[in-house]
């Protein structure tokens, strides 16, 4: 009821107050009896709501639900900053933070390995000369980017019995690999007999005799048709130089044309060092 919060009848504040209503500045009971009180009313506890039951659901309760769902979970003070770059807007498993510099690192390196890998691997990005899937190695059938080579050289005959002398040399070149794939060694003049031992010849690679050719009695070829080395060619090392020496025994000087030349040549090819 409303009644007059003052002492005096003409106060025009009035209060609430429980029980029959009265006008203002009118006279009431000096006592009114308040009500009793109602007894409360049990009610069921509350518990809470698990809003992920509507997470699949494509409608608008499903809808609501997920945001009201994702706004508590990005209420909580422990979750980490959201990335909307990454993830999927359903998914809050899948939402991470964003990456620091060390972890960007690792994805432009992941990145560069997902394309050399895509590229045929290591194998082809930093050595394009080894063969494919099928082909011969290069020191069988030259690649297409190998380098044919053939080195000639041409002395007198010596006039000093038992002593080498160069015909020819070459070095492999820098970051390739080579073989030889045949030679020649030959007298042009008279005289000469084949195994007599008047002539030597000898095949060097850096300080080192190659086998069975540290020792040539006979000749090897011409410079029209060279002799195809013996089980497919010798291989190369890149820098190493090669040597073709003669000698010339003092039996030899008497017996062979002075006139004559000694010729020795290699033939091959180099490659892309592997």
């Amino acid at each position: 009821m409303i009644v007059s919060c003052g002492p005096g009848p003409l106060d025009l504040m009035s209060c609430f107050e429980t029980g029959p209503e009265y006008l203002a500045g009118t006279t009431r009971p000096s006592a009114v009896t308040p009500a009793a009180a109602a007894a409360p009313v049990p009610t069921a506890p509350i518990t809470p709501i698990d809003f992920s039951l509507w997470n699949g659901r494509n409608d608008a309760i499903g809808m609501d639900a997920a945001a009201t769902l994702r706004a508590a979970a990005l209420a909580a003070p422990a979750y980490p900053k959201v990335d909307m770059r990454t993830g999927s807007s359903r998914a809050l498993a899948a939402y991470a933070k964003s990456p620091n510099p060390f972890t960007q690192c690792l994805y432009r390196e992941q990145g560069m390995w997902d394309q050399i890998t895509s590229q045929g691997g290591l194998t082809r990005l930093c050595c394009p000369s080894m063969p494919g899937k099928g082909d011969p190695p290069p020191w069988v059938a030259m690649p297409s980017d190998g380098r044919r080579y053939q080195q000639i050289g041409s002395v007198t005959l010596p006039a000093v019995a038992n002593t080498d002398t160069l015909v020819t040399t070459f070095a492999v070149p820098a970051g390739y690999d080579g073989v030889i794939v045949s030679i020649v060694n030959m007298f042009t003049g008279a005289g000469f007999v084949e195994g007599s031992g008047d002539l030597h010849y000898r095949i060097q690679i850096n300080r080192r005799w190659l086998k069975d050719y540290g020792d040539i009695q006979t000749t090897m070829g011409t410079v029209a048709s060279p002799c195809m080395i013996y089980r497919g060619g010798v291989r190369l090392r890149t820098q190493e130089v090669v040597r073709y020496w003669v000698s010339v025994t003092a039996a030899g000087l008497g017996v062979l044309d002075p006139t004559g030349r000694i010729v020795c040549a290699f033939f091959g090819w180099f490659y892309p060092q592997l």
